[in-house]
């Protein structure tokens, strides 16, 4: 039923957590055939949303220098460095339980055939959400550098 879909390792992603790609291959070409990435669209009521241009950073920069950490700006208690700032968005029913539940059970038949191609145990099955649960979704603002793999840098 899901031959169609072909998963496949993103050598080039800087997120490590964000490693696979979910393609469309065409039944009727042959081996070899063009792949296009996947789009799936998500519906929802927002709850709660960061989604701008930096995220829930909040613009301290700590600088660090033989393991001593200088703050150039003064560091609220509860601050957000850049290397974890993140964007955000939380959806909800919005007390619309049935439709919600049907658009959960494909996310997570997705999640199920990305989980086995990839070679998990086939027995992994995510526990049913309840129609009231929220869906959250976030990623990195700033990627990681290292400049081992990136001379240049230096």
């Amino acid at each position: 039923m899901c031959d169609w879909a072909y998963v496949s390792t993103n050598q080039i992603s800087p997120d490590q957590t964000r490693r696979h790609l979910v393609l469309y291959r065409d039944l009727d070409m042959m081996e070899g055939s063009v792949v296009y990435p996947v789009t799936f669209r998500v519906q929802g009521f927002i709850e709660r949303a960061k989604l701008t241009a930096l995220g829930d950073w909040d613009g301290c920069v700590p600088v660090f220098n033989h393991a001593v950490i200088i703050i150039i700006s003064p560091m609220p208690r509860n601050s957000t460095s850049a290397m974890s700032a993140m964007q955000y968005l939380t959806l909800s029913s919005g007390g619309h339980p049935r439709p919600w539940r049907v658009f959960q059970t494909a996310i997570r038949h997705v999640r199920q055939l990305v989980h086995n191609s990839i070679g998990g145990p086939r027995h992994f099955v995510e526990g049913v959400q309840k129609a009231n649960e929220v869906m959250h979704l976030q990623r990195r603002v700033f990627t990681k550098v290292c400049t081992t793999a990136h001379p240049r840098l230096l």
